[in-house]
């Protein structure tokens, strides 16, 4: 991975209605983006409300803290790492709010890194899409 920042989002899917439970959803998001990255890595975070789907969007800067470079790799190390940090994000924040992780074989084209699409718990349709 090149470049200086890497951009996560997190979604959940569309026919999850949180209501006021959403805001409450990205502010545990972002709690635990800066809890496991640091802080004052999280240069910029945002939500995206006029979609289908809203979303958060957060600009991380993968400096390692111990050693003051900037290393995307400790963070994001390959696709088994990225894909245990997607679990651990559905774990952590999308389980208090009745969502869980969304298919694992499923590609997040596009993004340098996604914490995946979390879906209503218990809806076995949607995780087959």
């Amino acid at each position: 991975m090149h470049g200086v920042l890497r951009r996560a989002q997190g979604t959940a899917h569309q026919l999850w209605l949180g209501g006021q439970g959403r805001d409450a959803y990205f502010n545990d998001a972002l709690k635990w983006l800066r809890e496991r990255h640091g802080g004052a890595n999280v240069v910029y975070a945002g939500i995206h409300r006029d979609e289908t789907t809203p979303h958060m969007y957060a600009y991380v800067v993968p400096l390692d803290e111990a050693t003051g470079r900037l290393n995307a790799r400790k963070w994001l190390g390959g696709a088994k790492a990225l894909s245990e940090m997607q679990t651990e994000f559905a774990q952590v924040v999308g389980a208090q709010h009745g969502l869980e992780r969304g298919n694992k074989e499923a590609q997040a084209l596009g993004l340098a890194c996604s914490l995946g699409q979390l879906v209503p718990c218990g809806c076995t349709q949607l995780r087959k899409r």
